[in-house]
């Protein structure tokens, strides 16, 4: 019994060393790399951090967070972040954010706010900390942004995860639901027949590879980080009113930035499509009636309509018809 109860003292002990000393270790880790982004000018605050949980589990809270990288390109400002991890499993933590965040791009600044944003993320246990998935989830968010608009959603699931058989591959899932587009975004749609400024549910599946895995050396010191090289949309399924819309294809991106490849649209509500198309400007009006007879004529016997959109240099064309420019995705 002598013997047992100083095995229990002894594992105790080493126990709550390893939690000290992986606390010790992560804050100064935290520490050093906030040392090292603001000699590279980027602009690094946070409250001095705060772990509690001992021994079970890892609680790190900090408070006054801002990040701004050296280009000054965006900025991201929050009032506290809570961040929990298991004691046996350090490399997978749960991050709860704050129910206001602000985060400013060029001169918008917008305000995102949600009930309940929480992440859970994991990463290999090596020195790399290679990325191997994540989910986040969200109910009641919107955005409210300066120049006066808004976005919001009543529920949101994104899951990601590296495909382990590749370097830099990974799948993505998102399921949306309740997705309020901006009221001067259905105000220029209004003559197209839009059926309401609130989209049922968006679900993606599908896959994007960059140019380097997701690690803690993904982005250097000047805050570029990995590009995409690929995306694999498997599913897109979009219900908006009566409208219903499908897509799958693959894009590959070159270094300029610009798509090449094929996405393929699936709907019966055809000529409401085109409609929106010619209202957001991604076609010239004056093509919208040869569109139409195009798609008429491609119609099948359900009365569902396949459009191929092919992407290359630099734009967009169903055929032989252009529709204008490409976006860039870089």
């Amino acid at each position: 019994m002598t013997r047992l109860i100083i095995w229990i003292l002894l594992l105790s002990l080493l126990f709550g060393g390893y939690w000290f000393g992986a606390t010790r270790a992560f804050n100064q880790t935290v520490s050093n790399a906030a040392v090292l982004a603001r000699q590279n000018g980027w602009q690094i605050d946070y409250e001095p951090l705060q772990t509690n949980g001992f021994p079970a589990r890892f609680d790190v809270r900090t408070a006054a967070l801002t990040i701004v990288p050296a280009d000054g390109r965006w900025a991201w400002q929050a009032p506290a972040l809570q961040i929990k991890a298991c004691s046996l499993q350090p490399t997978r933590i749960s991050a709860a954010l704050p129910n206001v965040q602000t985060l400013r791009l060029g001169d918008q600044t917008l305000q995102i706010e949600s009930d309940d944003l929480t992440i859970s993320a994991a990463t290999d246990l090596n020195m790399a900390l290679r990325f191997d998935q994540a989910t986040v989830t969200t109910t009641e968010a919107s955005i409210l942004s300066d120049f006066g608009w808004r976005f919001g959603l009543d529920r949101a699931d994104a899951a990601f995860k590296h495909q382990t058989e590749t370097d830099a591959t990974y799948d993505l899932e998102i399921d949306a639901d309740g997705i309020t587009i901006p009221a001067a975004f259905v105000s220029q749609l209004a003559q197209s027949g839009v059926p309401t400024n609130t989209i049922d549910r968006v679900v993606v599946d599908g896959n994007a590879t960059l140019n380097r895995a997701l690690d803690r050396f993904a982005v250097d010191a000047s805050g570029v980080g990995p590009a995409l090289e690929r995306l694999v949309l498997t599913r897109f399924d979009m219900t908006w009113g009566d409208i219903t819309l499908n897509a799958s294809g693959a894009l590959d991106v070159g270094e300029d930035g610009m798509p090449d490849g094929r996405i393929t649209l699936r709907t019966a509500q055809w000529q409401v499509i085109i409609d929106l198309l010619v209202a957001m400007g991604t076609i010239d009006a004056g093509i919208a009636p040869t569109l139409g007879n195009m798609a008429s004529s491609m119609v099948d016997d359900g009365g569902m309509l396949e459009l191929p959109i092919t992407f290359r240099d630099g734009f967009m064309s169903m055929g032989f018809l252009p529709l204008g420019p490409a976006p860039r995705l870089r």
